[in-house]
């Protein structure tokens, strides 16, 4: 199995911002953990095909977006869509690692 994110922030979306935040969340060490980013028309396409819209936040950068996951098949098909706010618990005690 495999869990993949896709960079839904405008502003910072580099391979290297990506690596930081992997880095500052402890998700570099997880073999099963992909985080994908491209050219900002590209992450856009991705980003409105699954229905998720962000919005710059003043002072900072940060990004507000709907906290979603989705199973995919390994034909690409998408299975469940979870849409319930994983909060800002633990990874551990989020919904979505529950839910999973």
């Amino acid at each position: 199995m495999k869990f993949v994110a896709i960079a839904a922030n405008p502003l910072y979306h580099s391979v290297a911002d990506i690596d930081a935040f992997d880095r500052q969340e402890g998700m570099n060490t997880l073999s099963n953990w992909l985080f994908l980013t491209g050219p900002t028309a590209r992450l856009r396409t991705v980003l409105n095909a699954y229905g998720v819209e962000d919005v710059v936040l003043p002072a900072g950068g940060m990004v507000g977006h709907a906290d979603s996951a989705y199973v995919i098949d390994a034909r690409g098909n998408s299975r469940v869509a979870l849409d319930d706010d994983p909060g800002s618990e633990s990874v551990d005690a989020s919904s979505f690692s529950s839910l999973l």
